[in-house]
């Protein structure tokens, strides 16, 4: 599998997106085969960049939030 060609790919999928809706304000990369790529969307692009990956950030941050000691991260 050749990442360079798929990066590029995606890239120009991204731009003809972008072209055709200018209204487009986030990117969600559907296919568990794309969150390796979502740092180049995003770099490429300047949009935020969602994918199940950062669903599962989110999840976990919501289960297990981060414990401040004043304005202090609790250790």
């Amino acid at each position: 599998m050749d990442t360079d060609v798929i990066e590029k790919e995606i890239l120009e999928v991204c731009d003809q997106m972008l072209k055709d809706h200018p209204e487009v304000a986030a990117i969600q990369l559907e296919c568990s085969d794309l969150p390796p790529f979502a740092a180049a969307v995003h770099a490429h692009t300047g949009l935020p960049v969602f994918d199940f990956i950062t669903m599962i950030r989110h999840v976990e941050s919501a289960l297990n939030p981060t414990k401040y000691c004043g304005s202090n991260y609790c250790m």
